[in-house]
């Protein structure tokens, strides 16, 4: 990837991010909002039985979006290690002609066998790491679609209760 191809992604992670943080924060505050002008009724079919579907539909996606926000954080802490895995792998790859290599970072020296089995273990774990990746990007999409239909779904029933309320 060049220069601004990176710089573009990090925008968009941003973004992403932001927009998260944004709307995690939006809920709770109608939630908590909403929650706090609430009186207490009988649950039967009236606007009050609304306004509990719509807190409990808002505290849902609230969680959901708390459980999305976990999710990618793993995902950049699985991202970091794949990465970090691939350019230890290069510069060992690199190394290997070399009779003995100094590690920088380590300070071991590092004979060719242990070069080839560091080698190994990086090209062993990495379809794992990229396969944990994958199931939690699959989580968060289903995170998503779900808190928006429910914030959605909270948002519609508060205003048809706000709307009932006034009739």
């Amino acid at each position: 990837m060049g220069e601004r191809s990176l710089k573009q992604y990090d925008y968009y992670q941003d973004a992403v991010q932001r927009y998260d943080y944004f709307l995690t924060g939006l809920i709770g505050a109608v939630f908590t909002y909403n929650l706090q002008n609430l009186s207490p009724e009988k649950f039967n079919f009236s606007p009050y039985s609304l306004q509990i579907i719509s807190l409990i539909c808002f505290l849902a996606g609230f969680l959901l979006s708390i459980f999305r926000l976990k999710r990618m954080e793993r995902i950049y802490f699985l991202n970091f290690i794949n990465l970090h895995n691939s350019e230890m792998k290069g510069k060992l790859t690199n190394d290997i002609s070399k009779p003995f290599v100094l590690n920088l970072e380590t300070g071991d020296i590092l004979s060719n066998e242990q070069i080839q089995q560091q080698i190994n273990e990086i090209t062993k774990t990495s379809p794992n790491i990229i396969k944990e990746m994958d199931k939690e990007r699959a989580k968060t999409k289903k995170y998503y679609k779900i808190r928006e239909y429910l914030l959605i779904l909270g948002f519609v029933l508060l205003v048809i209760a706000k709307i009932w309320n006034s009739y």
